[in-house]
């Protein structure tokens, strides 16, 4: 009989410990975007994805940057055809935590966000997306310059802070059109921040190039986002949980007063 009693008992404690997670889907492809409509598409409707937006400095960048109908992919120049520069100057040669410091506070990037319907949790497994440099032909037939565009990503789950992944991609000077082959960028298994969401979460991928100097024929281009994860029925309000305990106290009380029996 007290076998009996015990088996529910453990359960309980189980749940109530968080050793028993809310119902959750399948971790699978939550989003992808459609560089052939230039749009981000969920895979239910157990959350809402808003359309890709650009910060302030690629926002202002007119033709210059968004998404390229001819291309299909999300694309930046590094300067307007006045030569004034879109993307902010990074360092050639290594990506460092200054310079993507300094760049997170220019808006110079691609936005993403996930919002939960309401009583559902997002959790989130990865992030991953091809990114690539490319150089296009000037029309007085002179050398584009060489050049490497830097790629790197942060959430508001840290409020960007720390990027989630970083890739760069070279191309060198030259007379005629030429682009650099794709590299992934990629977050790996995001960490346990990412689980069971109940609020937005915005990832923000930032772009620059180096060295200093900007051309309006050099281009960073991103395509094939993927978002990948989970959804599932949201975590216990704390008032919830409250009740939860108060029930797991008094069925213990009943427990112990009929095992002592």
């Amino acid at each position: 009989m007290t076998k009996h009693l015990l088996l529910p008992l453990v359960a309980l404690l189980a749940a109530l410990t968080g050793r028993v997670a809310p119902l959750q889907a399948a971790s699978g492809e939550l989003a992808r975007y459609d560089d052939k409509t230039n749009s981000l598409t969920p895979q239910d409707d157990t959350y809402a994805i808003t359309p890709v937006t650009f910060g302030s400095v690629i926002s202002g960048a007119g033709i210059a940057a968004g998404w390229s109908s001819n291309g299909q992919t999300l694309f930046a120049r590094a300067a307007k055809s006045d030569g004034a520069r879109i993307l902010p100057a990074g360092t050639a040669s290594t990506n460092t935590a200054t310079d993507m410091a300094t760049v997170a506070q220019t808006g110079s990037y691609f936005e993403f966000k996930l919002t939960p319907a309401e009583g559902q949790s997002l959790s989130l497994t990865g992030f991953n997306a091809q990114v690539r440099a490319e150089r296009l032909s000037r029309s007085d037939g002179s050398d584009t310059p060489a050049f490497t565009a830097q790629f790197f990503l942060l959430s508001s789950v840290d409020n960007f802070t720390n990027p989630l992944a970083t890739a760069r991609s070279f191309v060198g000077a030259g007379q005629t059109s030429s682009s650099a082959n794709w590299v992934t960028l990629d977050t790996g298994a995001l960490d346990d921040s990412f689980t069971r969401l109940t609020q937005s979460v915005t990832f923000r991928l930032y772009v620059y190039t180096g060295p200093t100097s900007a051309d309006t024929n050099q281009v960073a281009r991103i395509d094939d986002i993927v978002i990948s994860g989970a959804t599932g029925s949201a975590i216990p309000e704390p008032a919830t949980t409250a009740v939860m305990f108060s029930g797991a106290a008094l069925f213990i009380a009943i427990l112990v007063r009929r095992v002592r029996k």
